[in-house]
């Protein structure tokens, strides 16, 4: 079970649809050349051949139709149909699969969808009227300036940065990198998992590998080893020990700072930061400098892992807020995640 990330959200990132496009219902000439574009946007980004299956009318909240569901053969999308803007992608799932063009579908933005009835089914909250759900003022401006974007997915070139190549991060993916209960059972471990820890290992060790072999002491892992050894048994007692119930950015901090104070002397000079705040400008900083680092995924922004810790080291910048991604080290076994930006929030990185 993954690690619970608490945090304060002062604003929660959700677009909800406001202006309607169109009186009109039914798919028409457009729409299919709008979805044709738009999935051929995708087909650059994910650097693959993509063709649209099927394409459906999904409404808004206030019952307009002003979104298209693009079904793939595996996957989907979801776009504005005003102007084709990607809201949401995954060439991999459906989660519209058992879902036809009878049933009416609402959607409230990112991973969050409605159909009318009185029990929850498929991932859907299936609702009792549609205008049970409340509809903000600034949900409302939010989506209202989403939907007025003017972009050209056929014109946009987007590709994931390089600087950190994504083969050195599988050396941090698999055996015990992984965030298992068997790897880490409860009660000697934290119940909800040790992401928290096992994300801050992952970073360290990639220091230790490729910046500088002073961040982990020898006895405690190997440099370069594919083998976390007992950085995070070690880390462990700094981080989710203490808080298990949930680690937020400035645990994760101090755990960090605490490690590297106790073995000063391979540690003299390094220093952690965090941020409780949105992840774009510093995820960008550090990766274009070359260093990952530790990236908090909020549920309530949409994250599909729950309150989750990740280690990002690439990013793909579509110029689209909906769109941008980070590759990541998922520390429940996969190092080539990729995450919405938009479902971030708190960093923690090093100097």
């Amino acid at each position: 079970m993954k690690k619970m990330f608490v945090i304060i959200l002062t604003i929660v990132f959700v677009l909800i649809c406001y202006v309607p496009v169109s009186a009109e219902s039914e798919i028409n000439k457009e729409d299919y050349l709008t979805s044709e574009k738009a999935v051929e946007f995708i087909a650059a980004v994910e650097k693959t051949n993509i063709e649209v299956e099927h394409v459906q009318i999904l409404y808004d909240v206030e019952g307009d139709p002003t979104y298209l569901l693009i079904k793939t053969e595996k996957g989907y999308a979801i776009i504005s149909r005003k102007n084709g803007v990607v809201s949401e992608y995954d060439m991999n799932n459906d989660p519209f699969s058992e879902i036809d063009d009878s049933i009416k579908v609402y959607y409230g933005g990112p991973f969050t969808y409605f159909v009318e009835g009185d029990v929850k089914k498929n991932g859907f909250i299936r609702i009792s009227s549609i205008h049970d759900i409340l509809v903000s003022d600034e949900f409302r401006k939010m989506n209202k300036r989403f939907l007025e974007i003017e972009n050209d997915p056929k014109e946009t070139t987007a590709s994931w940065t390089t600087t950190i190549p994504q083969s050195r991060m599988s050396t941090y993916s698999g055996g015990y990198w992984n965030n298992t209960s068997s790897n880490y059972p409860y009660p000697s471990y934290s119940q909800n998992g040790i992401c928290g820890t096992i994300s801050s290992a992952v970073m360290l060790a990639y220091y230790d590998d490729y910046v500088n072999n002073n961040y982990v002491p020898a006895s405690i892992r190997t440099q370069y080893s594919s083998s976390p050894g007992s950085l995070i048994t070690t880390l462990y007692s700094y981080i989710d020990a203490l808080h298990p119930n949930g680690t937020l950015p400035s645990h994760l901090n101090a755990g960090i700072y605490n490690f590297l104070s106790n073995y000063s002397y391979v540690s003299t000079g390094h220093q952690s930061f965090y941020t409780t705040g949105g992840t774009w400008s510093i995820a960008k900083n550090e990766i274009n400098a070359g260093y990952p680092l530790c990236i908090g995924l909020v549920e309530v922004l949409g994250s599909t892992y729950g309150n989750h810790w990740v280690v990002a080291y690439q990013y793909l910048e579509t110029g689209n807020i909906s769109t941008r991604m980070y590759k990541c080290v998922d520390v429940i076994g996969s190092y080539t995640a990729a995450v919405y930006v938009f479902w971030t929030q708190g960093a923690v990185y090093m100097d």
